[in-house]
């Protein structure tokens, strides 16, 4: 009897760290956000749907950003869908411009200046050569 109980208490501790595991993976960002090389980042930027619409690759390429390789435009109809939509993210107002590396969220910011100030200090020194 002893043994089934504990072996019953074993049986729930498994199953609710399995279940509080996998609520806090439903609150991460999904992996194929993440930049997936070395010195790269990943963008995602989403802005509402009556935003002037951007060229973001010109922009890029305007703003001399060579750390990207990949991003994702999304634009929604108001900040209360995309907080729905992205509730893994704390968005608080549109535009939102989020940085990936290769764990995560490097930066997430609502100011166009601030990701591009950081995305330009994190170009790898032997790139200016």
């Amino acid at each position: 009897m002893k043994k089934a109980s504990i072996l019953c208490a074993l049986l729930m501790f498994v199953l609710l760290t399995s279940c509080s595991n996998a609520a806090k993976d439903e609150s991460k960002p999904p992996k194929h956000l993440y930049s997936d090389e070395e010195d790269y980042y990943a963008l995602l930027i989403i802005t509402s749907q009556d935003a002037d619409e951007t060229d973001w690759f010109k922009w890029a390429d305007n703003n001399n950003i060579r750390n990207v390789n990949k991003m994702t435009m999304t634009q929604e109809s108001s900040s209360n869908k995309a907080k729905k939509q992205y509730d893994y993210l704390e968005l608080e107002e549109l535009p939102s411009f989020v940085v990936f590396d290769r764990k995560g969220v490097a930066l997430q910011t609502n100011n166009e200046e601030k990701m591009i100030t950081f995305l330009k200090s994190q170009v790898p020194e032997s790139w200016n050569h």
